[in-house]
């Protein structure tokens, strides 16, 4: 599910709470020595969200943030904020040839000399 999160809004805030669940407290953050990627390169992307991207002639980057129940992809564009949520009970991980997440029939993939995934 893809979400404009470029406002706060409480409807969208309780959408991202049940799907994939709260964010972790500040000393489960620096046990896990954090729940945050690095920017990530966007390699491919499923046809329904390529408009969000508008990356036909530059790199898009994104990050990824760790939830209790799941993963937020977190997009930009221009000055809109997009976050795509993930359930860790809809979500595939492949990262032969290169590091991808897929859910609900849709995908991302990132480039491949993104390796500190």
């Amino acid at each position: 599910m893809l979400l404009k999160t470029s406002y706060p809004d409480k409807r969208i805030t309780r959408q991202i709470l049940e799907l994939v669940g709260a964010e972790f407290s500040i000393f489960e953050r620096v046990k896990m020595r954090g729940i945050g990627s690095h920017r990530l390169t966007v390699q491919d992307i499923s046809e329904e969200y390529r408009k969000y991207l508008k990356a036909e002639h530059y790199e898009t980057n994104v990050n990824i943030e760790l939830r209790k129940k799941g993963v937020i992809i977190h997009l930009k564009y221009k000055l809109d904020h997009y976050s795509w949520l993930m359930p860790y009970t809809n979500m595939e991980i492949d990262t032969h040839p290169f590091f991808k997440l897929a859910a609900d029939d849709k995908m991302i993939a990132f480039r491949a000399d993104d390796r500190n995934y």
